[in-house]
């Protein structure tokens, strides 16, 4: 029963440990949105248009169309499902570069 318990906790703490890469690696649409799209467009996460202003910039950054944004519905749960490595690695780097360019005093653009 010992060794069952260690290796469940193994897993647990394996599992954290994946999390926390990933986490550290990538940004979510929800996280982008809610870091991003409130900060530069001024829309709060429950004002009307924020939801449009989110898939625009999605859009600009990842370079996929509305229909398929939408699709992942408005908490992007169905994104959730079966996240795509190169979309959260594409909104690290739009992350980044925002960073960056706030850090520098320069305003990042929604487009």
């Amino acid at each position: 029963m010992y060794a069952i318990a260690s290796k469940q906790l193994q897993i647990t703490r394996e599992s954290a440990i994946k999390k926390q890469i990933f986490k550290d690696n990538y940004v979510s649409p929800l996280d982008y949105c809610e870091k991003w799209v409130t900060k530069i467009s001024g829309y709060r996460s429950d004002a009307r248009g924020y939801r449009s202003a989110c898939v625009r910039e999605l859009m600009r950054v990842t370079g996929l169309a509305e229909s398929t944004i939408r699709e992942w519905g408005k908490d992007y749960s169905k994104f959730n499902e079966n996240p795509s490595k190169s979309v959260l690695a594409a909104l690290k780097w739009a992350d980044q570069i925002n960073s960056v360019k706030e850090g520098l005093g320069i305003r990042p653009d929604l487009s």
